[in-house]
């Protein structure tokens, strides 16, 4: 009988506790502690026919490839994050992002400052809930703001909130997502409103995305196809290691 109480006192702390210490595998949904994630992204080569990027088709083609990279710390945090088009350079270009430093994690509050070279172009103060899962972002640098997010009974993200300001624009955004077994997204809803000062106008947009996965061992998914009004949009490989 004592040990029986003892298991089930164990269980309900460890439950409603959650996690002790954010990490972006979770919100990431990577499987077996990744080092290191490589995501290349095509977008839809039909683009490539229109008369729009008649006269631009070398810069076009640039921009259909994008990579992204993640290097994560043993605590499974993004420790530096790099993004680039196919032809960039590593070591130049105003597309390079690097995080430098967390500053503190201290009372659930996490700050990071971002530079592109030795220009500071960003900070983040990340906030958690009390069971250690992300709860709210402050953005300040180019833009200023705040990203909400709404979880789930699985602590997974389900709804996103933002509201972000610019030097002349302010964007309201609701983002709805669900999710199959493995943890992913299978479809977001974006509802979005743009206010720009320049012209002093207001545009609304909804769009929905469907996504399909190919799965490793580890059931991290390799391949990602992006799918909007029944139409390809973009390819995602993704190259993870240990």
């Amino acid at each position: 009988m004592k040990t029986n109480l003892t298991i089930l006192l164990f269980l309900i702390l460890t439950s409603s506790y959650g996690q002790e210490k954010y990490y972006d595998w979770f919100d990431m949904n990577l499987k077996g502690k990744p080092t290191y994630v490589k995501e290349i992204s095509i977008y839809s080569l039909s683009d490539l026919t229109s008369k729009e990027y008649e006269f631009f088709q070398d810069s076009t083609l640039n921009n259909f490839v994008a990579i992204n990279e993640y290097y994560f710390d043993m605590n499974g945090c993004v420790s530096n994050e790099v993004y680039k088009k196919f032809f960039d350079d590593y070591k130049s270009g105003i597309d390079t992002l690097h995080t430098i430093e967390t500053i503190e994690y201290k009372d659930s509050i996490v700050t990071k400052k971002f530079f592109a070279g030795k220009q500071l172009v960003d900070k983040q103060v990340k906030i958690f809930d009390k069971n250690g899962y992300l709860e709210r972002i402050i953005l300040q640098g180019y833009v200023t703001g705040s990203i909400i997010y709404k979880r789930d009974s699985k602590y997974q993200i389900k709804t996103i909130f933002e509201n972000l300001t610019g030097i002349d624009t302010n964007s309201k955004t609701k983002i709805s997502l669900q999710r199959n077994d493995f943890g992913d997204v299978t479809c977001k809803k974006t509802e979005s409103e743009l206010y720009t000062a320049l012209d002093n106008s207001n545009e609304k947009k909804e769009s929905i995305e469907n996504y399909q996965y190919i799965y490793d061992t580890d059931n991290n998914w390799i391949i990602r196809t992006t799918f909007e009004n029944d139409s390809l949009t973009l390819i995602t490989q993704r190259i993870i290691k240990k």
